[in-house]
């Protein structure tokens, strides 16, 4: 991989991490505005409840996470510097 093409790679990566970092901080910030109270109630009422709830949280996080971000790698044509084809479109 050329000097140029990893400038270019570097840039998209710097993008698609500043994106992502909005993101997961406007996540957080939604999560504890609408979701902080309840989760609170409901861990001192059923800490059962609030763990199963709370690791559904993570795991749909973490899916919507891993999507937004292939998704936003496509829109920018990211390609790792291994021109790997699977991130390629």
């Amino acid at each position: 991989m050329s000097s140029s093409e990893m400038r270019e790679y570097l840039k998209k990566l710097a993008i698609e991490l500043l994106v992502y970092g909005v993101l997961v901080i406007a996540y957080f910030f939604l999560v504890l505005r609408f979701l902080g109270e309840p989760l609170f109630a409901l861990s001192k009422q059923h800490l059962l409840g609030y763990a199963l709830l709370s690791l559904m949280l993570v795991f749909l996080q973490t899916a919507g996470m891993d999507y937004l971000t292939t998704w936003i790698s496509g829109r920018l044509h990211v390609v790792s510097p291994e021109g790997d084809p699977e991130v390629q479109e």
